[in-house]
């Protein structure tokens, strides 16, 4: 089970979910949730391997997740701190003081599903440029890409507006964020994962709409291993051959980059039944990268 958890970063207070393995912690891992979920999304509870924080901990890593900036007990903040850049510098404080509460000194890895696997990039890249302490050994972005689906960007800049935020049908959203096909999707979990569901920062949105033209050049500033994951039923990224040419050639600067799709899951890949699945190959891609970083 999870244990609830608030920090403040960068002069800002976040909430989130740990979950400890009942072993010595072999890395710390951090997820950043897409856009309108939480960090519930990580710890759903109902299906025995719904929780990607539990099947991360039970594998041996110290997993948290955190609500990010304009979402949570963070809804309120000024909308400039829900840009992908501010919100790269609160999640790398918020990072920061995570490990500062610790007393083991672990490597780290981010994990970012959609709009959270855009900003895990970009923590990333800005890890890179400034000189971080921070031990970051790899990062899996999930639900994001190079290509959209035919007309997915232009609906979501319709949704633009004067507003601060964008409210999203919850029938449209699970039409792009779940498999067609039934037999993918456990109804349990899906309704688990519709239960907690938020507003989108417009500012947020505004730098998802404009990733295909920033992807190649965050990329080009990591520094470490990236596993990128394209869901194969993905309603609002393309996942076919076209789309893994892109995506791999936005990260050909990157040693140790890997495209994969991850086949019978929609967008929101960790709520479908492949997602324990995708838990695994994750967590695979982790220990790959801890036994290349030996000295």
């Amino acid at each position: 089970m999870s244990t609830p958890i608030e920090i403040t970063a960068a002069g800002h207070r976040l909430a989130g979910r740990i979950v400890e393995p009942t072993t010595t912690a072999r890395a710390l891992v951090l997820a950043l949730h897409g856009g309108t979920y939480s960090s519930r999304y990580y710890d759903l509870q109902s299906s025995p391997r719904a929780s990607a924080l539990q099947n991360y901990a039970d594998l041996g890593f110290a997993a948290v997740a955190l609500d990010r900036p304009g979402y949570g007990i963070a809804a309120n903040v000024e909308p400039a701190a829900c840009g992908f850049g501010a919100q790269s510098e609160i999640l790398r404080d918020a990072l920061r003081e995570v490990r500062r509460t610790r007393t083991d000194d672990l490597r780290v890895f981010l994990i970012g599903h959609s709009i959270g696997g855009m900003i895990a990039l970009t923590m990333a890249a800005d890890m890179a440029a400034d000189g971080a302490d921070t031990p970051l050994r790899g990062v899996m972005a999930s639900g994001m890409g190079m290509v959209w689906q035919p007309g997915l960007r232009e609906m979501w800049g319709s949704l633009l507006g004067e507003s601060t935020t964008v409210s999203v049908p919850n029938e449209a959203r699970d039409q792009v964020m779940f498999a067609a096909d039934p037999g993918l999707v456990d109804p349990a979990v899906q309704r688990d994962a519709g239960a907690d569901l938020h507003p989108l920062p417009a500012e947020e949105l505004r730098g998802a709409i404009d990733w295909t033209e920033a992807m190649p050049g965050v990329a080009a500033r990591i520094s470490v291993p990236v596993l990128h994951v394209l869901p194969e039923h993905d309603g609002i990224w393309a996942s076919d051959e076209h789309a893994q040419r892109q995506a791999a050639a936005a990260f050909e600067k990157v040693d140790g980059a890997t495209v994969t799709v991850q086949r019978a899951a929609g967008h929101s890949l960790d709520a479908h039944r492949a997602g324990y699945a995708h838990h695994l190959a994750t967590a695979a891609f982790f220990e790959t990268c801890l036994v290349t970083d030996q000295p």
